[in-house]
């Protein structure tokens, strides 16, 4: 039987019939079987960062952490923009060292996001994770080959539909974040907006975190 794949959660749960890739940070114990650890830009400490760049290398080499993050830029909450970009570059630095996919956190930041992708040219996938951008910046995140993770907040979004079809060749994946909405819920309510069965969504997704999974072997 498929798992249903959580691609960012801060609630894990056990259960055989779900694949969750819970978020930690830098100063936690990394005991699920995926996890992704990095530093948040909400949680950067100008003081201990040189700690938290030591502890963060140290449990990034660790096999069930899968990805980098999540990371990035905020502007409405966090250090100021250059300290945050100057974390952001060392976590992006990190990912492409180790070979791990990058997670990305952004608030009002997707155009300089994007102009970075440009600008580095990284090798790792970047997951903009949390997706909730507008059918354009949709498209020109596709077109810099940046995958998209949605959480439910998009549901509530115009042009969903549109959003997923344009998505229709390029890896998407799904996500409750820290929603509280289950999992399955979730997938029922994305399945039905799209008129597809939910064995077949479950399908896509899991291939997609599968390739996500293998981006480097």
């Amino acid at each position: 039987m498929i798992p249903f794949v959580d691609s960012h959660t801060h609630q894990p749960i056990v259960t055989s019939d779900i694949i969750q890739v819970v978020n930690c940070y830098a100063e936690d114990d990394i005991n699920n079987p995926y996890c992704s650890v990095g530093i948040h830009p909400w949680y950067i400490n100008k003081d201990r960062i040189d700690e938290q760049y030591r502890l963060l290398e140290e449990k990034a080499l660790l096999k069930n952490v899968i990805a980098i993050g999540e990371c990035g830029l905020d502007k409405l909450k966090g250090e100021e923009l250059a300290f945050q970009q100057k974390v952001f570059e060392y976590q992006i630095d990190l990912s492409e060292r180790i070979k791990k996919p990058l997670l990305i956190h952004q608030v009002r930041q997707l155009n300089e996001i994007l102009s970075m992708h440009k600008h580095l040219k990284p090798i790792q996938p970047w997951v903009l994770h949390g997706f909730k951008g507008n059918i354009h910046q949709t498209r020109q995140a596709l077109k810099q080959n940046l995958w998209l993770s949605f959480s439910p907040s998009i549901l509530n979004q115009d042009g969903f539909e549109e959003i997923i079809a344009i998505c229709d060749k390029k890896p998407f994946l799904i996500e409750t974040d820290n929603s509280g909405i289950s999992i399955y819920e979730y997938y029922l309510k994305v399945a039905d907006r799209l008129n597809m069965p939910i064995e077949e969504l479950k399908k896509r997704v899991f291939a997609h975190f599968s390739l996500l999974l293998n981006s480097n072997t």
